[in-house]
């Protein structure tokens, strides 16, 4: 939260003043805007504008899962296993980059999306500004009302205490920091030509300094409530289910928290399906708010230049988007969204870059003195100097080594390694591997450093003492499950009268509240050896999980047939083990053909995958890779560099381009 609001005020309002003030200057959208400083930079408005149309098609696509998520509230339809819900029966995610296999409830959701954007930006800007009078508070309203919610639920205080808390440790990471100048431009579209467009439209009196200043305190305000809101309610799941908040958080970043473990956290509420509705809504209303926001930022750029009408760029704008989106609504859509968002996040010359580009140009080829002298025309207070000083050298510096490192580190490329959220539960394979005597686990156990695995030993023995404990109270709480799981399935029928379905409602509910009476007895019996299992926790799953990593990042492939023999390989495992079998046969003859290797940590990595399946997560089984011609192994930000080095040139064509026919910007 700290160094959010840090980059908000070093970066954030100062690049908000900048882009309004350009914007407002020359009544132009991004492309003609930067022509209008000089006629070789118009392919720095073009750029953003490519890049806008790129996240519009993997965008509306979360969109239409909140529109999806937003009538399965009505029944609760993804279940207890809202992971299982999430990635399987939902996304039939297949952990590739295929793109057969459209899931037609996404298509079908993507194309109500694509409608709703079409028929809230057609009757033109003015059309807009009335919308987004009523699309902007029902947000906030709905996020008062789940705050209201959040906090008065049981454990809310022990969510919050984990938001609010600082962890001054933190700071002194350097890719906290990076992550979060990062986040302020995806969060209030700096760099993205969404601002400069809004500004061509504002009266000529606006006050621009003051809205750049409302924007970014707005935003602070929204993400900060959503931040009460989304801690409050998985502090009241963590109290629920026994657990501490970050075991609860456990895998839940970016996606995962808003479609796994925030729909898990609603069920458990009373009231569940209600603010399910609320959530769900909110967020299907703020995609669609940001959504048309881009789509109406390239509409103004192609009017600008070409002087189409624009109803047909709408028309063709629409088609065009939800044709490319549905890329994203296949089988293997998933992995394409991450590494296209990636591309734009993190590419090399992605939005990060663009804004280094467009505060060099704007601040010094065009003069930031110039656009300090148009805000304070207009605005009720003077912008400082100093101003000045942060286009022109303090920003470009923090650009250009955030810029760096993402270079440094796509070309170094990231270690292989498996993550905390790619396991279902670290601590339960720990303990399995622990446990078992299959030759694999053997083979771990005997790879360990001796003090890790005296750390894993330690956790084992306090967990099986907390699951002792535990155990009547668990088998309770599963048949009360099944009994209302079993209810629900029968009152669906439409067998049951009135009077048996309030019966049988009464008895359920006197069950929960039994459970919830042994728990809280329990809580004081389990709270000590509760208290040292914790204590050991997060110890015991980094332990655990970097042995793992030790034992997949050796140069040296691990497959031996008797380790794995009770293994059953993936066809995406078999492929690299052949792949890699067969470069060692090659290099026998030619030593020549090591450029051909496969990389034996990916398929180490596979290998484990295998042989705990369930227990970590497939997901991005072949994510970050391609496969090329010739079987080879292609790096992820080999890939992202294409995608962002597509832009430029894109860009570059159509500020190249030159039509014949100019219409008026539109007011």
């Amino acid at each position: 939260l700290i160094p959010y609001i840090v980059a908000m005020v070093i970066i954030g309002i100062p690049l908000l003043i900048m882009e309004f003030s350009i914007g407002h200057l020359t009544r132009k959208a991004a492309p003609l805007a930067f022509k209008h400083v000089h006629k070789k930079w118009e392919f720095a408005g073009w750029w953003p504008v490519v890049m806008n149309f790129t996240i519009l098609t993997y965008y509306s696509v979360i969109i239409a899962w909140c529109l999806n998520y937003f009538f399965y509230s009505f029944d609760l339809h993804w279940g207890d296993d809202t992971k299982s819900f999430f990635y399987g029966r939902y996304l039939e995610n297949n952990y590739t980059f295929n793109i057969t296999g459209l899931r037609w409830p996404i298509v079908a959701s993507l194309a109500g999306v694509w409608l709703i954007m079409y028929f809230c930006i057609f009757k033109g800007v003015k059309a807009i500004g009335k919308l987004v009078l009523y699309i902007v508070p029902i947000p906030w309203f709905m996020l008062v009302v789940l705050v209201i919610r959040g906090v008065t639920l049981e454990g809310a205080i022990q969510g919050l205490e984990y938001y609010l808390e600082p962890d001054w440790s933190y700071l002194l990471r350097a890719e906290v920091w990076r992550d979060a100048f990062a986040q302020v431009f995806f969060s209030v579209t700096i760099a993205f030509g969404v601002m400069i467009t809004y500004a061509s439209f504002l009266p000529q009196k606006s006050d621009l300094s003051n809205n750049a200043m409302i924007i970014a305190v707005s935003d602070l305000a929204t993400s900060f409530i959503a931040g009460l809101v989304i801690f409050a309610t998985m502090g009241h799941l963590a109290f629920q289910n026994g657990q501490p908040v970050q075991e609860v958080l456990e895998g839940s970043e970016s996606l995962g928290l808003a479609f796994v473990a925030f729909p898990k956290a609603l069920s458990a509420l009373a009231g569940a399906k209600f603010f399910s509705l609320i959530f769900f809504f909110s967020l299907l209303l703020l995609g669609v708010d940001s959504g048309f926001s881009m789509t109406q930022t390239i509409i103004a750029s192609l009017c600008d230049k070409t002087g189409w009408r624009r109803s047909t760029v709408l028309i063709i704008l629409t088609l065009a988007g939800f044709i490319v989106s549905m890329i994203f609504s296949t089988r293997g859509g998933l992995q394409w969204l991450g590494i296209v968002d990636g591309a734009v996040n993190e590419g090399f010359i992605g939005i990060l870059f663009l804004g280094l580009v467009q505060c060099l140009i704007l601040g010094w080829s065009f003069g930031a003195e110039k656009l300090r002298h148009h805000a304070d025309q207009t605005s009720d207070w003077k912008l400082p100097y100093l101003w000045v000083v942060g286009i022109r050298f303090i920003i470009p510096a923090i650009l250009i080594v955030l810029v760096s490192w993402n270079i440094y580190s796509g070309f170094k490329g990231k270690p292989l390694q498996l993550d905390t959220d790619e396991f279902d539960d670290p601590a339960a394979l720990a303990v399995q591997v622990y446990n078992a005597q299959d030759p694999l686990s053997q083979q771990l156990k005997e790879n360990f450093a001796p003090e890790s695995l005296a750390v894993i030993e330690e956790f084992v023995a306090s967990k099986q003492v907390y699951d002792q404990l535990t155990q009547p109270y668990n088998d309770r709480k599963e048949i009360y499950q099944n009994a209302l799981a079993e209810f629900e399935k029968t009152k669906k029928t439409g067998s049951l009268s009135d009077a048996q379905i309030a019966s049988t409602q009464q008895q359920l509910n006197n069950q929960k509240q039994n459970l919830d009476r042994q728990w809280d007895e329990l809580i004081d019996t389990i709270r000590e050896p509760n208290r040292k299992r914790y204590a050991n926790l997060e110890t015991a799953k980094g332990v655990f999980i970097r042995e793992l990593n030790r034992f997949i990042n050796t140069e040296n492939v691990l497959y031996d047939q008797k380790l794995f023999e009770h293994v059953r390989l993936t066809d995406d495992t078999r492929f690299f083990l052949e792949q890699y079998q067969n470069f060692l046969q090659e290099k026998a003859f030619d030593p020549r053909l090591e450029n051909n290797r496969v990389d034996p940590v990916r398929l180490n990595r596979l290998l484990l995958q295998d042989a705990y399946a369930g227990m970590i997560s497939p997901t991005q089984n072949l994510g970050g890779y391609f496969i090329d011609a010739r079987g080879r192994i292609v790096g992820a930000h080999f890939v992202a560099f294409t995608i962002t080095l597509l832009f430029f040139v894109v860009g570059l064509i159509l500020a190249l381009w030159k039509p014949k026919i100019v219409i008026k910007h539109e007011t």
